[in-house]
């Protein structure tokens, strides 16, 4: 008896403690959670409580448990960025932060110095954005490489300033690659490596030593060797 009556008062939540965070704030976390300061510690339905913390677009995944005697612990773990994507809407164009998930899951501007070495995007078309959307999974692997280059060798994707989407069929794509400092564009398939990158980036290096840095339009690594197309020149 005396068990059952002392219990639910030790067992109150007397504290919330959230780690993982870095760019959400504790207090976007805590409005999930709703009014849950008077409940008991051993009432809580912690899948719903994770659920509820996930519906924000920038929490790839939260992990709740209880730490005895009072207090709610909360893990986070925040969508990373890869890459970001232009798109259109009636206020102009915008740029929203995409993870390896191929998750769209929040705007930025197109100034945000938080993710200065982050590739662009373009190609891309919505009919309606909305933060947490899923990109088609055609497109699934173009993230999934972006997220491995950017774990194990992030300075390959601060050589390029843009990534071209273009769809060559209805189930085929490839990608024009920008680099910062030349003109020519790197062609390949969707599905790319850090190698490809390296290889490509040490053909432009071939290329802007023999003076040929902005003369190739583009060079072709898709079909396994390199071919690269000259501009045509213009008379007058």
């Amino acid at each position: 008896a005396g068990l059952a009556v002392t219990l639910p008062r030790v067992t109150k939540i007397e504290a919330i403690r959230i780690s993982g965070l870095e760019t959400l704030s504790e207090n976007a976390i805590l409005a999930a959670l709703g009014d849950i300061g008077n409940e008991n510690l051993f009432s809580l339905n912690l899948h719903e409580i994770e659920r509820s913390i996930e519906l924000n677009p920038r929490v790839a995944r939260a992990r709740v448990h209880r730490v005895l005697p009072s207090a709610l612990a909360i893990d986070i773990q925040e969508r990373s960025a890869v890459a970001s994507i232009m798109i259109n809407t009636e206020q102009g164009t915008k740029l929203v932060l995409v993870d390896g998930e191929g998750i769209a899951f929040a705007s930025i501007d197109a100034e945000d110095s938080r993710n200065p070495e982050l590739p662009v995007i373009s190609g891309i078309q919505f009919e309606q954005f909305s933060p947490g959307q899923r990109l088609p999974d055609l497109l699934k692997p173009l993230f999934v490489e972006l997220a491995a280059v950017k774990r194990d060798s992030p300075e390959l994707l601060r050589a390029f300033s843009e990534i071209r989407v273009e769809r060559i069929s209805g189930s085929s794509v490839e990608l024009l690659l920008y680099p910062v400092h030349m003109k020519t564009a790197v062609r390949l398939p969707l599905k790319f490596d850090t190698d490809a990158l390296r290889s490509a980036l040490v053909v432009l290096d071939i290329l802007r030593s023999r003076g040929l840095g902005n003369q190739p339009s583009e060079i072709d690594f898709h079909a396994g060797t390199v071919v690269y197309q000259a501009k045509e020149a213009v008379s007058g």
